[in-house]
């Protein structure tokens, strides 16, 4: 699976720290409900942190490079 296909395959939001305590930093964040607020403004702010299980999966289950 290539990276592109596995962020596809998975929602990040329930894999992020700040998911997990329901912090403010969800409302800014371009991964909410998969079209946060700076989404639509056309600012690009990842504010994902991943845990370490979302490493742990991401590392086991891509396997290729996405070509350009």
């Amino acid at each position: 699976m290539t990276l592109k296909q596995f962020l596809r395959k998975y929602n990040k939001c329930p894999f992020c720290r700040s998911y997990a305590i329901e912090g403010n930093l969800c409302y800014g964040c371009k991964w909410r409900f998969g079209h946060g607020q700076y989404a639509k403004e056309g600012r690009d702010f990842d504010l994902f942190d991943p845990k370490p299980s979302w490493r742990e999966r991401m590392n086991k289950e891509v396997t290729e490079w996405d070509s350009k």
